[in-house]
């Protein structure tokens, strides 16, 4: 894995292929539910998911090899094009 990617604790239940797909992670102690996985890109020993939050927009990279998460990018709803305060998604 890239050691300039921030580890991370990551909760996922195996689909397809017994791919881990995340449901929630964490930043510190702080836990972040996943509402949607937007899309996914799979390779042999790795893969990224792309994560819809009700903060934002998240990518997580998971090295198959080592088992473990990474976070390669975050952005805020505030800060995405078109975005609006009042269509921010909600947690139900």
């Amino acid at each position: 894995m890239l050691k300039s990617l921030r580890p991370i604790v990551v909760l996922a239940k195996p689909r397809e292929h017994g791919v881990p797909e995340p449901f929630a992670f964490y930043l510190g102690e702080r836990r972040i539910d996943v509402l949607e996985v937007m899309d996914r890109w799979l390779a042999a020993d790795y893969g990224y998911f792309k994560l819809r939050t009700a903060e934002g927009i998240y990518i997580l990279r998971h090295d198959d090899r080592e088992q473990r998460w990474a976070l390669t990018l975050y952005k805020r709803w505030e800060s995405l094009p078109g975005f609006e305060l009042e269509k921010k998604p909600k947690v139900h």
